[in-house]
């Protein structure tokens, strides 16, 4: 059944959306790169922050234990209670080569001068951590670009699962997250980024990534259970 929620928050001199028509059952959640690369703190770029960057580590680790991963864990466990959608993503360089990635990227010249950094399929870094780990009916996305939508078969899964409101989580929030949800809105799904369920390695590039979003809307975990549970029968 249909119904109006809280949308966008008031912009004073913008155009702003305060309520939006959704159907709670169409819903999903979509958990962004939790692996073990960048949330483990002793593995992949954490070795890295912790060597060069330790006030970046304690930060970015700290948020994700504290904040990060019990919101993601508290959105999956309700997603799952109400029988909706759970989807993860990894990324990675799909061939052990990065042949998978286009010669002028960015990211296919880090094989030459940074290959630490980048992890193939297979590889420990490249699993999830074991607190987000998958059932065995939940989809899991490998992608070698930051929104899935560019290097898998996500939009027309979603079509063919008939979601069409997306809850966005996980890493990086200036990378996967900004470029999910702002592509997730532009191809018409109701895309929602949780703000207290993902990090950037700086607190900054976290604000900057959500202070004015086009195309999507920005919402804390008690908003998104808080909204969603009484129109999915949740007191």
């Amino acid at each position: 059944m249909r119904a109006k929620i809280p949308w966008d928050q008031p912009r004073p001199g913008r155009y702003s959306v305060a309520e939006w028509d959704i159907d709670p059952q169409r819903s999903a959640l979509v958990i962004l790169d939790m692996q073990k690369a960048y949330a483990e703190p002793s593995l992949g770029v954490g070795l890295m922050l912790r060597r060069n960057y330790p006030a970046i580590h304690r930060y970015y680790y700290s948020r994700l234990i504290q904040q990060v991963i019990p919101n993601i864990l508290r959105l999956r466990d309700f997603f799952r209670t109400h029988h909706l959608e759970v989807i993860y993503t990894r990324m990675g360089l799909l061939l052990p080569g990065g042949q998978d990635l286009p010669p002028w990227s960015w990211r296919r010249a880090l094989i030459r001068y940074s290959p630490d950094y980048l992890y193939p399929y297979g590889s420990t870094e490249y699993d999830l951590v074991s607190s987000v780990e998958p059932l065995p009916n939940e989809l899991v996305l490998d992608k070698n670009t930051l929104s899935p939508f560019n290097s898998t078969g996500i939009d027309q899964l979603l079509h063919n699962m008939k979601v069409e409101n997306l809850v966005i989580a996980g890493l990086l929030t200036n990378a996967g997250i900004e470029s999910t949800a702002r592509e997730a809105g532009d191809r018409g799904y109701n895309a929602i980024a949780v703000e207290d369920a993902c990090a950037a390695y700086h607190p900054a590039e976290h604000a900057a990534s959500l202070r004015d979003p086009s195309w999507w809307v920005v919402k804390t975990t008690n908003e998104v259970v808080g909204t969603l549970g009484p129109l999915l029968g949740t007191a």
